[in-house]
């Protein structure tokens, strides 16, 4: 289906004008403060000297959207076991052209990804299989980009991942760029990694596979290593974490020394299998809300379990 632009903004604009016709708490009608087009209204008019640049950018994205196709719902998983409709996908954008993200791109998705419809890609972002990607997540590769996703990751609720600028004017920036097999990235995320709810990975960054990222931590021009442990609340920042460590709880690593001194993962660490039954649950998800096996399905790999 094709997007069409005026009528998302004609939309908008009747939405907003029934909401400030209604009053919210007294239900009295009251008059609009402002024209409801000033919504729309960008802050001042080019002027005629306004550089040639933004018209011609300007030309570009809009030529972009006049053939952008929303991606259709996964009809040919649309019956199998009988899914919600949450096979819909979430709001998946192209970016707009600046002078640090000169051309438009699209998110690309591996059929097997379910993106939840309260979630949000933008730009040069692309998705592995059975990528699980939760509500009010952000994936944003408009201003840092690509950013890579790996297969069977999870991005859970309210997650964020941005980059510094990769091109300004023109020119790459390879100092915000991390380069993975021979090729730059602003973030690239390996295979299994959980990202647990409103932790931040903003680029560069690196992230290994097998890696667990707990809740509202943050992961900030770093590099960590495959099976890694970042405990909830922990910040890393500017290092390298080896594989195989974990960082506690709380706990902000900002020099190569601290982080090479973390402590490793033995049999004894409280969340040593806590990823692989994390994995577990967020491909279920994929799964089963994109419609690929039914709930329950009887050949459906079990949890794993952990010591008590």
């Amino acid at each position: 289906m094709k997007f069409n632009m005026r009528s998302a903004r004609d939309g908008v604009a009747a939405l907003a004008a029934c909401l400030v016709m209604v009053g919210c708490a007294t239900g009295e009608a009251r008059e609009p403060e402002h024209e409801v087009e000033a919504v729309f209204a960008s802050p001042s008019t080019p002027s005629p000297e306004a550089h040639a640049g933004e018209a011609a950018a300007a030309e570009v994205h809009a030529d972009a959207l006049a053939t952008y196709e929303v991606p259709p719902p996964k009809a040919e998983h649309a019956n199998v076991g009988e899914p919600a409709s949450a096979v819909a996908h979430g709001l998946e954008r192209l970016n707009v052209v600046t002078d640090f993200s000169p051309e438009v791109s699209a998110p690309r998705l591996d059929p097997s990804a379910f993106l939840d419809p309260l979630a949000s890609v933008i730009g040069a972002v692309e998705i592995g299989q059975r990528v699980y990607i939760a509500p009010f997540a952000s994936l944003r590769g408009d201003e840092g980009q690509p950013i890579h996703i790996g297969n069977e990751t999870n991005v859970q609720d309210g997650v964020v991942i941005h980059a510094l600028e990769t091109i300004v004017d023109g020119v790459g920036q390879l100092q915000n760029t991390v380069q993975v097999n021979g090729a730059h990235y602003a973030v690239y995320i390996g295979n299994r990694v959980s990202l647990a709810h409103q932790s931040q990975v903003h680029g560069p960054a690196w992230i290994e596979d097998d890696v667990f990222v707990g809740m509202k931590s943050l992961v900030f021009k770093a590099h960590i290593g495959r099976g890694s442990v970042i405990e909830p609340t922990a910040n890393v920042i500017g290092v390298t974490v080896p594989p195989g460590r974990y960082v506690k709880a709380g706990t902000t690593v900002t020099d190569q020394a601290t982080a090479d001194a973390l402590p490793d993962i033995t049999d004894t660490y409280a969340f040593r299998s806590l990823n692989e039954a994390v994995v577990h649950v967020n491909t279920s998800f994929a799964d089963v809300y994109a419609g690929r096996k039914p709930a329950h399905a009887p050949n459906a790999k079990p949890a794993p379990t952990h010591p008590k």
